[in-house]
């Protein structure tokens, strides 16, 4: 498995959802050699990821994850330190060849589904 040639960075983040239950997304851009997309997680989304690494990788030295906090998790304060937490914490999942081209992290990042699509549309070409 080569290495995706991906960078990923969280570029902002944005509280979404209803006034009686509002939520963060960190939108993170994307880049690869071809192209720059943006999506948009949520905290469970990574702790989801992370939890699947750490079951499939059990004897990796996986970086510590963003602790969950359950009061003043919308003061921009805090948004802003997790955003970075876990920029930091991204940066060494990707810096490691195994971890960065693995399911998880892969289908976390929407590049499986990515992937998908190009093969997809390239077999149909090729049937034409």
């Amino acid at each position: 498995n080569a290495r995706p040639n991906l960078q990923v960075k969280i570029h902002k983040t944005e509280v979404r959802g209803p006034k009686t239950a509002p939520y963060v997304v960190y939108i993170m851009h994307l880049r690869t050699a071809f192209t720059v997309r943006s999506l948009a997680r949520r905290y469970s989304d990574f702790r989801e990821m992370d939890t699947l690494l750490r079951k499939n990788f059990p004897h990796v030295e996986l970086p510590e994850f963003p602790a969950k906090k359950l009061l003043g998790t919308l003061s921009n304060e805090f948004i802003q330190e997790r955003r970075k937490m876990l920029q930091e914490y991204l940066n060494d999942i990707m810096a490691d060849q195994t971890l960065a081209c693995s399911a998880p992290v892969l289908d976390m990042l929407g590049v499986s589904e990515h992937k998908k699509e190009e093969q997809v549309i390239h077999e149909a070409g090729r049937d034409s």
